[in-house]
């Protein structure tokens, strides 16, 4: 069980600000991945960029410069660079090169803007001042990631979601977990060398293996013959969340 640490602590802290800047300047940007799971629905892993839609071709320099002013004291960030690695039609993507006030150690963040679809403020919830996208459509956007690339935190995410959000998956979606599940042994030889890859989850291949049966077996059948789902008694991440939300509010030393 992955535990947060002193840098991912700063690094959360910083999207935070960022997300939330964003969303004050009335910006057509809307969050999602894992960062939009982790802010707006608890998701117990943590996740280290930041990738929105946006409706329009926008520069974030002013933006992220703006947030940097939010920490100061002990929590100082200093902002080293700013680099536009990608601006096309379909993509605009910034790496930014960041250090805190008591060491010179440098922390990079990605931020990448979509251009590819444009979003209906429909389509999404504005939580803790973040514009982010409803859970239905996050699923969707890991859905496709999963059809198209292997990654542990694609697998990871969409168990998520089935475990803590099943009651709002429409019933395409839970068919697809379903099938995961007929075709677990194809999960387990695809996914097994990514995992142990993957500094966040490395140590969580078997508990998303056991969650996954547990949600194809069991929580999606009760919820189908409209029965109340139980308690799983299998590993679950409620104490990593727990964790994970107690260090980050210890972590908040500035007002915004």
């Amino acid at each position: 069980m992955n535990l947060l640490n002193d840098k991912e602590i700063i690094h959360y802290n910083l999207m935070d600000a960022i997300t939330k800047k964003i969303y004050q300047n009335n910006l057509p940007l809307t969050l999602k991945g894992g960062t939009a799971l982790l802010f707006g629905y608890k998701l117990d892993r943590m996740s280290l960029d930041l990738d929105f839609d946006a409706n329009k071709h926008i520069n974030l320099e002013s933006v992220i410069k703006e947030s940097f002013l939010s920490f100061y004291g002990s929590n100082k960030l200093i902002l080293s660079n700013i680099n536009l690695r990608k601006d096309t039609d379909d993509v605009k993507r910034y790496m930014i090169d960041y250090k805190n006030s008591y060491n010179n150690e440098i922390f990079k963040l990605k931020i990448e803007m979509s251009f590819r679809r444009k979003f209906d403020n429909d389509e999404t919830n504005i939580i803790n001042s973040k514009r982010i996208f409803k859970l239905p459509f996050l699923f969707d956007f890991k859905k496709a990631a999963f059809e198209n690339r292997t990654a542990s935190r694609d697998l990871h995410d969409i168990i998520f979601i089935g475990n803590k959000y099943a009651a709002i998956l429409n019933q395409a979606q839970i068919d697809f977990i379903k099938n995961m599940y007929k075709n677990i042994n194809n999960i387990i030889d695809r996914y097994s060398e990514a995992y142990k890859e993957d500094t966040i989850l490395k140590d969580r291949f078997e508990e998303d293996i056991i969650m996954l049966e547990q949600i194809a077996t069991n929580k999606f059948n009760r919820k189908e013959k409209g029965l109340p789902n139980q308690e799983s008694q299998s590993p679950k991440p409620d104490d990593f969340s727990n964790d994970f939300q107690n260090r980050i509010n210890k972590g908040k030393g500035w007002d915004r």
